[in-house]
């Protein structure tokens, strides 16, 4: 796994509870758009389709541009935006656990939408990572990015626990 440099990376905020940007409407959940990989990442998508395609719209990013989504786990308000979502960019690779539902993949295999389910720890492109399933009744999975500057951890809500997702982190 390569190192990109930090000045490279750019992690933008679509969605959450309170905004960054006037302008931007809040809502519960996650969403943020990650670039300067090899692959431009939608990371989780928020609770509603709606909010997040018109913040996005509002930040100047186009679905288009987005190689791939990854989200952390199932719950409502990381991925209730996807489906809207998908109907902008249907040619997606999204990245998500094996725990997830069978309706829930199917409705995306529907969308047109490329479904990688991850078990163990995955390469996500040249300069990216998933931790893999982490966790015992809520599962969830973050996003490493090593950098020359240090390791960037993304994670949704950190339902395993920060430690034990920082320690796998190191490991990995």
């Amino acid at each position: 796994m390569s190192k990109i440099d930090i000045g490279n990376l750019k992690i933008t905020i679509i969605y959450d509870n309170k905004v960054w940007k006037q302008g931007l409407e809040p809502a519960w959940g996650f969403a943020c758009l990650v670039e300067g990989l090899d692959k431009t990442l939608l990371f989780d998508t928020g609770g509603d389709g709606e909010i997040l395609m018109r913040n996005m719209a509002k930040l100047g990013i186009k679905p288009g541009k987005v190689d791939a989504v990854f989200l952390s786990h199932e719950h409502w308000d990381h991925v209730g935006g996807l489906e809207r979502f998908l109907k902008a960019n249907p040619a997606v690779t999204v990245y998500l656990l094996s725990s997830f539902s069978g309706r829930f993949m199917k409705k995306l295999r529907a969308c047109g939408a490329r479904v990688m389910q991850i078990a163990e720890p995955i390469a996500i492109g040249k300069h990216a990572l998933s931790t893999g399933q982490m966790g015992e009744a809520l599962k969830e999975q973050a996003l490493l990015i090593p950098t020359a500057g240090g390791l960037v951890v993304l994670t949704g809500c950190a339902h395993p626990g920060v430690v034990k997702i920082v320690t796998k982190a190191k490991a990995l």
